[in-house]
């Protein structure tokens, strides 16, 4: 029997626009038309996304990627002592109105205060690199105030980082490493989200040999949901640069067919496509790799 995925976009901008087109109005529903769920990751403008979804997209299951707080422009850190506050008072009438049937973090940072480098560069450390014990239990902590607080259904996911060195960034010192992620994941009681463009950077920037040796050692039968993505370059480091994943030279899909082949992912529920541009394409190539390893897209 064929096993069944969910395929999905995360939002674009124009998705969470206060007012579109109808030339850009038909442009969303063409996206919406060829996936089976949607990602949205701004906390401010969740309500917004969930009611063009509503709209436009025959109100298709969404998925929750809690990337940035409902007040500034800094990133969720799960690693924060300040976690709570960053989530804010309206995390809770946020998670009632989008209602996600997936709810993923970030699987959270070596050090407190963080500076995002923005869509395409890597988060730099403010402050210095914590004890990796004091990391561990905070994520867990925090995991633990979530589903206890906010969890009405479906489950936490945590997500893979893209490892920059220390001296670069200051922010992703041990908790790349595959045995870190997989005693989180396993304390926690979490499955994960494996971001393929995270793990080809941070492969690249830890000095495997190959990426496929590094996502091999990831704790792959955890896996429920999958982030597609192309890495780039910059300075001599990969970088998460979100290109397209049919730019020539991208080798993302490669890589996720590889780890399809390998058997050990039979818990995969989704996978979203996180780029800007050339989407429709992309959504295809996707859904014929899905298609060629035994699936079937599906709804949530």
């Amino acid at each position: 029997m064929a096993k069944k995925v969910s395929l999905g976009v995360m939002e674009q901008s124009i998705m969470r626009q206060e007012t579109i087109s109808e030339k850009e109005a038909a442009e969303i529903r063409e996206v919406f038309d060829r996936v089976t769920h949607v990602e949205g990751k701004y906390l401010k403008t969740l309500g917004l996304l969930k009611a063009r979804v509503k709209t436009l997209g025959d109100g298709k299951p969404l998925i929750l990627h809690a990337q940035y707080p409902t007040k500034g422009d800094d990133i969720l850190n799960m690693a924060n002592s300040a976690f709570r506050d960053q989530l804010g008072d309206e995390f809770a009438r946020i998670i009632d109105i989008f209602d996600p049937e997936l709810f993923s973090f970030h699987l959270g940072f070596s050090c407190e205060k963080l500076k995002s480098g923005g869509q395409f560069d890597f988060t730099r450390g403010l402050s210095e690199v914590l004890p990796e014990e004091v990391v561990r239990q905070r994520i867990l902590d925090n995991v633990a105030f979530v589903k206890k607080t906010y969890l009405k259904r479906g489950e936490i996911i945590l997500e893979n980082l893209d490892y920059n060195p220390k001296e670069v960034s200051g922010a992703y010192e041990y908790v790349c490493d595959p045995d870190f992620i997989n005693d989180i994941l396993t304390a926690s009681g979490c499955r994960m989200l494996l971001d393929i463009g995270h793990a080809n950077c941070s492969a690249q920037n830890m000095g495997y040999d190959d990426v496929m040796s590094f996502i091999y050692k990831l704790p792959l039968e955890k896996v429920a949901e999958v982030h597609m993505s192309g890495a780039g370059r910059k300075d001599g480091l990969a970088h998460d640069t979100h290109h397209p994943i049919n730019k020539e030279g991208q080798p993302e899909v490669e890589y996720f067919e590889e780890a399809l082949k390998s058997g050990r992912m039979t818990g995969l529920a989704a996978v979203t496509l996180e780029t800007f541009e050339d989407i429709i394409p992309q959504l295809e190539l996707l859904r014929s790799v899905l298609q060629r390893s035994g699936y079937t897209i599906a709804g949530l």
